[in-house]
């Protein structure tokens, strides 16, 4: 019950001390009993916490949860902590052993039949992972193999009705790839679909990230004053959720906007 209220207070209100004390009492009692189940169900959801407001601090739980899930005997719960790691990598910019990890994942993880990962980790495995591949190709300047293995897993988010899985690859791979690389056009209907979506389903986390990526678009399309005032006026709500693991991104775009207005100094 605790961990499933943290995680719906995460996708609706965002990261807060309240989450991260219902996560550690979810975890300590899992530990106290020894049940690796919901040991590796409350470190999951540890993970995800911490890995979206420091994700210096994630990297150690990853590796805790790949400990742990090795107890299980099925090689498919350690291939999870290996995409924690891959997530955890690459946003610490070590992007070869991201890339090791992710990769691994894509190469040897096969989902349990009794679906239980889709039960303890709410996401398919196989598509998270495509979409941080997508952003690590990116970053490592792969830009078509990045924009092909970001749709290609929304393509597979979307026939497997994973609303809350095509959120997290229209968020972080999708949109990002294509307003990155000047897919403009691509770009502004991604944009729209995650905004609905996220809306549609009263995904606030993914709601407020939406309008983000809408004034980083428009600043990427040479509409500086329009897209300053977008970002700069989302950034403060999104800022509201606790999370802080892309904010570093949209300031640096929301800088290029400023001093497109001629806002050098504050730029």
């Amino acid at each position: 019950l605790n961990i499933s209220l943290a995680a719906s207070l995460l996708h609706a209100i965002g990261a807060n001390d309240k989450t991260a004390a219902i996560l550690g009492g979810a975890l300590d009692v899992a530990t106290a009993q020894d049940d690796v189940e919901w040991q590796l169900r409350a470190l999951w959801a540890m993970w995800s916490y911490r890995h979206n407001v420091d994700h210096h601090a994630s990297d150690a739980l990853a590796e805790r949860f790949r400990s742990v899930a090795h107890r299980t005997g099925d090689p498919a719960d350690a291939l999870v902590g290996d995409r924690l790691l891959g997530s955890t990598r690459h946003y610490a910019g070590d992007q070869a052993t991201a890339r090791h990890h992710i990769e691994r994942v894509l190469a040897l993880y096969v989902a349990p039949a009794d679906q239980r990962h889709d039960r303890w980790f709410h996401h398919n495995q196989r598509v998270l992972s495509q979409a941080v591949l997508a952003r690590i190709l990116l970053v490592l300047g792969h830009v078509e193999q990045a924009r092909d293995t970001a749709l290609a897993c929304l393509e597979a988010a979307q026939d497997a009705g994973q609303k809350l899985a095509q959120c997290f690859v229209l968020g972080e791979a999708v949109c990002p790839v294509q307003i990155m690389t000047g897919d403009f056009a691509a770009a502004e209907r991604s944009v729209a679909m995650f905004t609905e979506l996220a809306t549609r389903h009263s995904m606030n986390l993914w709601r407020s990230l939406a309008p983000c990526l809408d004034g980083a678009l428009k600043i990427r399309r040479g509409a500086f004053a329009e897209g300053t005032a977008r970002l700069g006026t989302a950034l403060a709500t999104f800022g509201a959720t606790g999370l802080m693991i892309r904010r570093a991104e949209f300031l640096g775009v929301l800088a290029e906007g400023l001093a497109g207005t001629g806002n050098t100094a504050e730029a």
